[in-house]
């Protein structure tokens, strides 16, 4: 059985067509030249190794893209032409950041006071929280094995036995 695509009611006047066609052509030059920008502010930057240590000490995406006065969409688009090998960095500095952010944790844990000990409780745990997303391998939470006995597990003969 061949299906059969339904013909929109409406057609498009060739000016319809010529309109939307120079509007992609318009988005389209524009995502090329925002992201010409983008590989420029990189670059004057310090390049990728920079993006990497910074990303690494800790700096979000979102704050070096703000640093950088390009948009998120643009470093996304810039690490997606850089191939397995700019994301594969990417994602070693990641893993890096986790370990920065768990060290964090951990010095606010040491130097916590027990006027401050929400709140430093609450630093703490972001942080655990936050490196557990960046690396859930070595910060993730990790299965526990839990056993629980009852009664009727154990049989009456078993307590019989253990009351005597």
């Amino acid at each position: 059985m061949i299906k059969v695509k339904a013909v929109s009611k409406t057609r498009n006047t060739i000016q319809e067509v010529i309109d939307q066609s120079a509007v992609n052509i318009f988005a389209c030059r524009a995502a090329k030249d925002e992201d010409r920008a983008a590989n420029r502010a990189i670059h004057a930057a310090g390049g990728e190794d920079r993006m990497w240590q910074e990303i690494a000490n800790g700096a979000t995406t979102a704050g070096l893209c703000r640093q950088l006065q390009i948009s998120v969409s643009s470093f996304s688009r810039w690490l997606e032409r850089g191939g397995s090998s700019r994301q594969d960095q990417y994602n070693a500095a990641k893993r890096m950041q986790a370990q920065t952010v768990a060290e964090q944790a951990l010095q606010i844990a040491e130097s916590a006071k027990p006027c401050s000990l929400r709140v430093d409780t609450l630093r703490v745990d972001l942080r655990k929280w936050h490196a557990s997303k960046l690396d859930s391998q070595t910060f993730g939470k990790r299965g526990s094995i839990s056993s629980s006995l009852s009664v009727n597990d154990v049989g009456l003969d078993g307590l019989r036995k253990r009351s005597l």
